[in-house]
């Protein structure tokens, strides 16, 4: 007996549904190791970025950096920002940078002395966090 085209691609279409079915069984929910987000690829745990207090900022286009001490205020989710002589040198932004604001999602939101948003961060690796917006910002933050 042959097969037509039809055929051929229906049995394929069968196949690939049968093995999605058994790969979603294999990644039931507590079967990713620990500290690993199963629905999102590549997460981060922020634990450990969100508890430093000195910041280097480094620029990966141009490999300018400067470093900014964040003065964090126990039980408050916005800490005052200082930025070091040399951030100028990164751009206005962050010159300007005087708050940061952490959110429930673990984002942070960088603003001015008027609350105007300037960058906001998402957790990097380790102790590193990476401006998300504006998009043309290539810039990281280690603590350190």
């Amino acid at each position: 007996m042959r097969f037509n085209t039809t055929q051929w691609l229906n049995g394929f279409a069968v196949a690939g549904a049968a093995a999605m079915i058994i790969a979603a069984g294999a990644m039931a929910p507590g079967s990713a190791p620990s500290g690993v987000d199963p629905i999102t690829t590549a997460s981060v745990a922020s634990a450990a970025a969100a508890s430093g207090d000195r910041f280097m900022a480094l620029d990966h286009r141009t490999n300018i950096s400067c470093s900014f001490k964040l003065h964090r205020a126990d039980g408050y989710d916005v800490h005052r920002v200082e930025p070091g002589a040399s951030c100028a040198r990164l751009g206005d932004r962050f010159a300007r940078a005087r708050a940061w604001q952490e959110s429930t999602r673990g984002t942070v939101t960088i603003t001015d002395h008027r609350g105007t948003p300037l960058m906001r961060l998402a957790p990097g690796d380790g102790f590193a966090w990476e401006v998300v917006e504006p998009d043309n910002v290539r810039v990281s933050l280690a603590a350190y």
